[in-house]
C-alpha cells in the first residue's frame, strides 16, 4: 500500500506536474500513511534570518532547514522561508493565515534576530535598513501582527516558537533604552507562544549547527506520546541543564490552549522522562567524558550522575559509539593493472567508463546520526559486507541505447511515450528523450524494466543489485549523499534535481527552496561533478531514478539482507510485483534524492523519470 502511493511519485505525476500542480500532495499522502496520520490538518511556516547586512548570524538558517524537515516527518505541510526580506515574510504569513482557514493545528517559527521597543516586539527581515528607534516600526516585522494574523484564521489550535533574541544588534545599542531580548506577548485562548529564553533575556546562537534551544527542541520533538506543553516543559529542562548553556539561557512559555490534548508524535498520553538537572560538579564531569569521548567514559559518568539529562546525553553518545562501522581494511585486489595498483576495466560491448568498487563493509540503509528523513524501509540500517564489483560512472545515454537498438538487441519500443497505469501518456512525451534534439547526452528514460536489462546484457554487463547501488553511491561511511553530509542548499550544484529552475515552469511545484540546478528536466549526464560518489560516479542522486536487479518487498525488504555477506537479489515471489528503483530524478525533492532512499514501480512501466545504469 505505501509503496503504490510513492510510485504514484515516480510514474505517476506528470499529469499534476504539467498542470502546475506541487509534486509535494503526494508526498504528504505518504507521510500522513506512514505516521499513522492525524484527524487534523497540520501546517507550518518556518523562518531563518541569517545574512543580516550589520549583524550576521550563524544558526538561524540551520535552525529552519531542521526544523522544516522535523515537522514535515511529523506530517505538516510546511512553508520554509531562508533569509527573508520583508515583504517575504509579510506575504508569508498571510499565505499561511489563508492555510490556516481550512481547519487543524498550526506552527509558526521564527529564528533570527528579534528586538523589544516600548514593550513590542519586533522581527527583523535580512533587508531591514534601522539606524534609529523611529526605523523599528517601518523595517521590521511586529510579532503581535503575526499573532494577530494567526489568530484571525479562526482555526483550533496554534504554536508560536520565537528562537529570536540570540543577542542585541549593533545597531540598537546606541537607542536611548535598548532592551535585551523579547517582551512577554499574551496569549489568547488556543494558542501557546514558546520564547527561547525567559523576557529580557538574552538567548545563545550556539557552537555548532543549532542554536542550543533549536538543539533541544529537535530531539524533545521526536519524543511519542508527549502534549504540547509537556514537550516545551522537556525542552526548558534539558537547556537549563547542558553545560553549554552559559548564559543561564531559561526557556519560557506562554499558553492558552484548551480543549483536547496535542501531541506532535501521537498518540498522546504518555508521559515525559523526569530529567534532574546537573549540579555544577555534574557539569564539570560531563565535560571530562566528553573530552575523552569513549564509551568508558561516558559509562562511568552515568554511574556517578544518573538521571540527569547529561546522562542520557551519554548514553545516546555510547549507542553512537557502538554502532560506528569499524575502520574498513583495503580490500585485497585480485585483478591488477599491469605497473598499477587499480585493477584492469572488464571489456564490454559498449565501451563506457566504469568506475572500481572496492569490496568490504559499509553502511547501508538509515543513518539516524546524519539523516532525519529516513522512511520505515530504509531500515534498520546496518553494516553489509560487499565483494568488489564495477559501476558504469554515468547513467546510460540516448546514443549508447541507440548502439543497441541498431544491433538488434535492444527495443526502441515505446521510447518516445511514457506508459503506467495501464497507458499511454501522450502529455507527457516531451520528456521522453528518445529521438529528441541535442539529447543524445542524456540519460534514455522511458525505458522499462525489461528494456534496461537487455541493454546491461548486451553491453556484458547486468543491472545493480539494491546493495551494490547503495555502496556505489554512498562509500562506506554512512554518508546521507553521494558528496557527503552538506545539503543541497549548501554543496553547490550537486545533482539535477526539483529546483528553483523547476518552480520558473512550475510556480506551485514544491522545490528545494534556494537550490538551483539550471535544469527543468534532464541534464546531460556528467554535468555536476561536484556530486560525485567517493568512487566517482556521478548522478548517483538526482537526474533519473535507476532500475535496479532487485523486486521491492516494502518495508520488509531490508531484512532479507541478514547477515554478513549480501548473497544477491531473490527470486521472484507471486505476490512480488515492483522492481527497485533508487536515486531520485529531476522532478523530485531533497527527501526522495538520498543515497539510502528506496522506491519501487512496476516493471512495464516507462516513466520519464526514470533509466538506469549498469554493474560489472
Amino acid at each position: 500500500m505505501i509503496r503504490n502511493l510513492v510510485r504514484l511519485v515516480v510514474f505517476g505525476l506528470t499529469g499534476l506536474l504539467l498542470a502546475d500542480q506541487p509534486a509535494e500532495v503526494a508526498a504528504q499522502a505518504e507521510r500522513r500513511i506512514r505516521l499513522g496520520g492525524a484527524s487534523a490538518s497540520r501546517v507550518a511556516l518556518v523562518i531563518g534570518n541569517s545574512a543580516y547586512r550589520s549583524a550576521p548570524l550563524r544558526n538561524p538558517v540551520n535552525d529552519a532547514r531542521a526544523m522544516a524537515t522535523a515537522l514535515r516527518n511529523l506530517n505538516f505541510a510546511v512553508t520554509p522561508l531562508l533569509d527573508a526580506s520583508r515583504k517575504q515574510m509579510y506575504d508569508a504569513v498571510e499565505a499561511f493565515k489563508a492555510r490556516l482557514r481550512q481547519g487543524g493545528v498550526g506552527v509558526f517559527y521564527f529564528a533570527g534576530h528579534g528586538v523589544q521597543l516600548d514593550g513590542e516586539n519586533y522581527l527583523l527581515p535580512v533587508d531591514s535598513e534601522i539606524s534609529s528607534e523611529s526605523d523599528v516600526r517601518h523595517g521590521t516585522v511586529p510579532a503581535g501582527w503575526v499573532v494577530e494574523k494567526i489568530q484571525e484564521s479562526g482555526n483550533g489550535l496554534n504554536v508560536v516558537i520565537l528562537d529570536a533574541c540570540r543577542n542585541l544588534p549593533s545597531f540598537a545599542r546606541g537607542w536611548r533604552s535598548p532592551a535585551a531580548g523579547l517582551a512577554s506577548m499574551k496569549a489568547s485562548s488556543g494558542l501557546l507562544i514558546a520564547y527561547s529564553t525567559a523576557p529580557g533575556e538574552v538567548a545563545s546562537d550556539g557552537q555548532g549547527v543549532n542554536s542550543l534551544y533549536a538543539t533541544h527542541l529537535l530531539t524533545s520533538l521526536r519524543t511519542p506520546g508527549q502534549t504540547v506543553e509537556q514537550l516545551f516543559r522537556a525542552v526548558r529542562t534539558a537547556v537549563v541543564a547542558d553545560p553549554a548553556n552559559e548564559k543561564s539561557q531559561t526557556p519560557w512559555e506562554s499558553s492558552s490552549l484548551t480543549g483536547a490534548d496535542f501531541c506532535f508524535v501521537p498518540p498522546c498520553g504518555a508521559p515525559g522522562p523526569i530529567v534532574v538537572p546537573p549540579t555544577d560538579a555534574a557539569k564539570e564531569a560531563f565535560e571530562a567524558a566528553r573530552s575523552l569521548d569513549t564509551v568508558a567514559g561516558y559509562e562511568v559518568f552515568i554511574a556517578e550522575y544518573p538521571g540527569t539529562f547529561s546522562a542520557k546525553l551519554a548514553a545516546a553518545r555510547i549507542a553512537e559509539l557502538q554502532t560506528q562501522p569499524a575502520p574498513i581494511e583495503p580490500p585485497d585486489r585480485v585483478e591488477v593493472a599491469q605497473g598499477g595498483r587499480e585493477p584492469l576495466q572488464p571489456a564490454n560491448q559498449d565501451g563506457r567508463e566504469m568506475v572500481y568498487v572496492a569490496g568490504g563493509r559499509f553502511w547501508m540503509g538509515c543513518n539516524d546520526a546524519v539523516d532525519t528523513e529516513c522512511y520505515d524501509d530504509e531500515k534498520p540500517g546496518r553494516e553489509v559486507q560487499l565483494e568488489s564489483f564495477w559501476l558504469d560512472k554515468h547513467e546510460v545515454t540516448v546514443a549508447a541505447y541507440r548502439q543497441c537498438v541498431e544491433a538488434g538487441r535492444c527495443s526502441g519500443r515505446g521510447l518516445e511515450t511514457p506508459y503506467w497505469n495501464d497507458e499511454e501518456q501522450p502529455t507527457a512525451a516531451w520528456a521522453c528523450n528518445w529521438n529528441k534534439t541535442g539529447r543524445s547526452d542524456h540519460p534514455i528514460n522511458c525505458v522499462n524494466w525489461a528494456q534496461a536489462q537487455a541493454y546491461c546484457g548486451w553491453a556484458g554487463k547486468r543491472l545493480p543489485s539494491e546493495v551494490e547501488w547503495e555502496k556505489g553511491a554512498r562509500g562506506s561511511d554512512g554518508r546521507k549523499y553521494p558528496w557527503g553530509n552538506v545539503e543541497y542548499e549548501g554543496g553547490g550544484r550537486v545533482a539535477n534535481i526539483a529546483d528553483e529552475t523547476a518552480k520558473e515552469h512550475a510556480s506551485r511545484w514544491s522545490i528545494a527552496e534556494g537550490y538551483e540546478d539550471g535544469y527543468y528536466g534532464t541534464a546531460p549526464v556528467g554535468t555536476f561533478p561536484l556530486g560525485a560518489s567517493p568512487y566517482g560516479a556521478l548522478d548517483m542522486v538526482g537526474n533519473v531514478w535507476e532500475w535496479v536487479a532487485d523486486w521491492y518487498d516494502g518495508d520488509s525488504e531490508y531484512s532479507h539482507y541478514n547477515g554478513s555477506w549480501y548473497v544477491g537479489p531473490r527470486s521472484a515471489r507471486a505476490s512480488d510485483r515492483l522492481r527497485s528503483l533508487r536515486g531520485g530524478s529531476w522532478h523530485f525533492i531533497p527527501m526522495f534524492a538520498r543515497a539510502s532512499f528506496r522506491s519501487g514501480g512496476s516493471p512495464s512501466d516507462r516513466s520519464v523519470f526514470v533509466g538506469f545504469r549498469c554493474a560489472q
